[in-house]
């Protein structure tokens, strides 16, 4: 990020030998600058488009109310609208937040707005998946979009254009030893998506009673670097095991508790 002649970067933040302090601090700069350079292009695309060039609001997502003193919803007291592992990195979504977690280690500057980790991010997401590319696919109700990095490359594209007979996607999962598979949940039903053919094996669903102990009308789903696939709805997970092929037992645990380092919550 260039800003004023200073450059700092997330590659910077992550890879300099930083003090607890001064990572926080740094982390802290790049979220404020990408705020300013937001707010920057938003001026120049609305003096751009204004024939008077009058006088310019700035939009919400892009004020500085939004950096200074803003309230982010609680992790320990959300339910989650999507999640997805990315890089090996796993990534919670609420409304326009994002919380990103490395080693079940909360990161520093997090949570934050989504649109500052992707450039034109849509306000929410319903579900969200990494290919073997490393490109990132996000669903929001009837249209998908795919990320490189933080700039988009496609979208946003009509769902039914992959062949999905339904107008939105509430999970999606990329799971298997290869991790090359990719599947679409909704309600009780399931699809395996091939990414390399942009369409579904079949317009037909499935029955997400097949995978043995899953709850109905899941949130979101990721798999982890040992191949276990966890699936949320509302505040709760369940862990579903690859070798006995059902849901492992004393679940469904709590996401706060588990990821986050929240209190048990009283019965």
């Amino acid at each position: 990020m260039q800003a004023g002649g200073i450059n700092f970067d997330v590659y910077h933040c992550q890879h300099s030998h930083h003090s607890p302090e001064g990572l926080l601090l740094c982390w802290t700069f790049v979220h404020f600058s990408s705020y300013v350079v937001s707010i920057a292009r938003s001026i120049e695309a609305t003096m751009v488009k204004s024939p008077t060039c009058g006088q310019v609001k700035i939009p919400e997502a892009a004020s500085l109310g939004s950096v200074v003193g803003a309230v982010f919803p609680d992790a320990c007291e959300t339910d989650f609208d999507a999640v997805s592992m990315i890089r090996g990195e796993l990534f919670f979504f609420k409304s326009k937040y994002v919380w990103r977690l490395r080693n079940r280690q909360l990161q520093p500057g997090y949570p934050a707005l989504a649109s500052q980790h992707w450039w034109d991010f849509p306000d929410h997401i319903d579900a969200g998946f990494e290919d073997t590319g490393g490109n990132f696919w996000i669903f929001q109700g009837s249209s998908y979009w795919i990320y490189d990095g933080e700039q988009r490359v496609l979208g946003p594209k009509l769902i039914s254009d992959l062949g999905l007979p339904v107008a939105e996607v509430h999970a999606a999962l990329m799971w298997g030893l290869e991790q090359n598979k990719i599947y679409l949940f909704k309600g009780n039903d399931y699809w395996q998506f091939i990414v390399n053919r942009n369409t579904v094996e079949s317009v037909y669903p499935r029955s997400t009673s097949e995978w043995q102990g899953l709850p109905p009308s899941v949130d979101g789903a990721f798999q982890d670097e040992y191949g276990y696939a966890y699936f949320l709805r509302g505040r709760d997970y369940w862990k579903f095991d690859p070798v006995q092929v059902k849901i492992q037992e004393h679940h469904p645990r709590r996401i706060g508790q588990d990821f986050f380092g929240c209190s048990s919550s009283p019965t």
